[in-house]
């Protein structure tokens, strides 16, 4: 029996814990909106973010939870929108507790020694880069592209432009990790 609370997606009816669905929140004037942070008052819905493009074309499945059929919203972009800045924000926390490694053979190392469980890989990295990192890595170390150019990634960590970050495991990177997960979880 789960130790935590439990919720179910409109769309899929799948019963998962909360932090793996979009919660979406009835507003004033009758408006299904994100919310992220699952804090806002009133009813809400739960979806995961693969379901919400569906959820979109079909508002119709919101009817149960909220009680009515609100206007079907931009739910997937402003999901993503929500993801990418709360995912910049982790970035920079991270770097702030030392707990990203950047740089080419630096990374490599990390990856072959185990150090690290997430590559982060800029916007504009070269194919080439990221060939030669895919086949450096360990199975279990994840790949995320991330909405930022290279010069943007290395301003975020402190340091000339990175085309890829790699993430230590530790309570220091609890919340890029999470949102590495959201983002990987829109496609």
């Amino acid at each position: 029996r789960p130790s935590g609370p439990i919720r179910t997606c409109v769309v899929c009816r799948e019963r998962v814990d909360p932090d793996d669905l979009v919660r979406l929140a009835l507003s004033p004037e009758g408006h299904a909106v994100v919310d992220f942070r699952g804090k806002l008052p009133g009813r809400g819905a739960w979806s995961h973010p693969g379901c919400l493009a569906e959820l979109e074309q079909k508002p119709g499945m919101l009817k149960r939870s909220l009680k009515i059929v609100p206007p079907a919203g931009p739910w997937v972009a402003d999901y993503r929108a929500a993801v990418e800045r709360a995912l910049l924000d982790g970035i920079s926390q991270a770097a702030a507790a030392g707990a990203l490694v950047g740089g080419h053979e630096r990374l490599k190392l990390a990856m072959v020694d185990d150090e690290v469980t997430w590559v982060l890989l800029a916007s504009d990295i070269a194919e080439g880069t990221e060939k030669k990192l895919r086949a450096a890595a360990l199975e279990r170390v994840r790949f995320q592209r991330v909405p930022i150019a290279s010069a943007d990634l290395g301003d975020r960590v402190g340091k000339g432009p990175r085309a890829a970050v790699g993430v230590r495991p530790s309570r220091a990177t609890a919340h890029l990790v999470r949102q590495l997960r959201r983002l990987a979880s829109l496609g």
